[in-house]
């Protein structure tokens, strides 16, 4: 296959495969096959790095020393105590750090709170409801532990389903 068809066929399936992005509403008009070809055009000149996401700083969401005392816990919390959390009902208070739209029927949250390390700062989180990045949201939802979606998704830990309230 020639170069010249590789990098857009690739933004091609990079678009399919990741739906909006975070700085595109679920409301973005995108029915139109001229749509289509006009969003994968500038995609395929795109780096393909992808975007860094910043961390929250600590003093963005405060989670408190006593997190627990209202059933809250944080998500460096949710990594550390990950043996005694997985399958029950998770209390978490975060800022919504990136935000997909409707991928696989459901929206897709990664959540910091400013715990946690490298690695496990970052809690992704399904749900119905809609959030803008920088949302500060509570979350409650049942934590599950090695979900695999298939092509390459799987997460170690992932709240499905979850009730999200902004604050």
């Amino acid at each position: 296959m020639s170069t010249r068809w590789t990098t857009p066929l690739l933004a091609t399936a990079l678009i399919c495969c990741l739906g909006c992005s975070s700085s595109e509403s679920p409301d973005t008009p995108t029915s139109t096959p001229e749509g289509e070809a006009a969003q994968a055009a500038p995609a395929a000149q795109a780096s393909t790095e992808p975007a860094a996401v910043e961390p929250v700083a600590a003093a963005a969401v405060d989670a408190g020393d006593d997190a627990t005392s209202d059933g809250r816990v944080t998500i460096g919390q949710v990594f550390s105590r990950r043996a005694e959390l997985v399958g029950t009902e998770i209390t978490i208070l975060a800022e919504v750090v990136k935000y997909s739209a409707e991928i696989m029927g459901t929206n897709w949250l990664h959540l910091q709170d400013g715990t946690g390390s490298e690695g496990s700062d970052d809690l992704t989180v399904t749900t119905a409801a809609s959030v803008t990045v920088g949302d500060s949201v509570v979350v409650r939802g049942v934590l599950v532990a090695d979900r695999d979606f298939g092509y390459g998704y799987l997460y170690d830990l992932i709240i499905e389903d979850a009730q999200v309230t902004v604050q």
